[in-house]
């Protein structure tokens, strides 16, 4: 029988159904009560997800992938890091209540499992030889300079590793903490316009904890 997940108040009712078969929810389904709640646009996204990833994943970065997707990155000061749930209260009391709400979903495994959930790469990309995915990244390289003024940046492929890591040499007048920044900004321009697995690694200074890389 599967198990029933529901969080309402006022505002809305979000509901789905937990498969232990496949361990994985489905029939997902938001109903609004107050077309005007500032909830409305985050939960739309959490509805878009929430059947994609597994419990574990969503308990733990359910709210960091939602803020991810709707963040203006175009507009967004990064003096700091930003913690997605603290930005304001409608992430926090998002992820508070998705979080106690999902709790029984996890607890015998999040104490024992590490979360190595990431979206898979689609088809389309997979399954393209190693040549074809540098054209295509080059492509979008060119498009992004262009709309981010980095004509005198040279971006260049070093590496695919994974099917989805790209790592990249960034040299020119920039900083390391600038390449950090159009790395990030690169790869939500990559997920945005073409494929939502990639991720984009800086080849001088790589991360090799994937937890901490961005997830959308």
């Amino acid at each position: 029988m599967n198990k029933k997940f529901v969080i309402s108040n006022e505002d809305f009712v979000f509901e789905s159904e937990f498969d232990s078969k496949e361990s994985h929810f489905k029939n997902t389904n938001l109903k609004i009560i107050n077309s005007n709640s500032k909830y409305i646009l985050i939960l739309k996204e959490i509805e878009k997800i929430f059947e994609k990833c597994k419990p574990l994943e969503l308990y733990e970065h359910l709210i960091i992938r939602v803020e991810n997707r709707l963040r203006d990155y175009d507009n967004t000061n990064y003096n700091s890091v930003l913690l997605s749930d603290k930005l304001n209260e409608y992430y926090n009391n998002l992820n508070v209540l998705f979080r106690k709400t999902l709790e029984p979903f996890v607890q015998n495994i999040k104490k024992t499992k590490i979360n190595f959930d990431a979206i898979k790469p689609g088809e389309k990309w997979k399954y393209l030889n190693e040549n074809k995915k540098r054209e295509h990244v080059s492509d979008f390289i060119k498009e992004f300079k262009i709309i981010k003024k980095l004509e005198n940046v040279e971006i260049d492929i070093i590496r695919i590793e994974n099917y989805t890591d790209i790592f990249l040499s960034i040299n020119g007048d920039v900083v390391i903490d600038q390449k950090n920044e159009i790395c990030l900004d690169f790869e939500v321009f990559l997920k945005k316009k073409y494929e939502e697995s990639l991720n984009i690694y800086l080849e001088t200074m790589i991360d090799k904890n994937k937890g901490r890389r961005l997830k959308v």
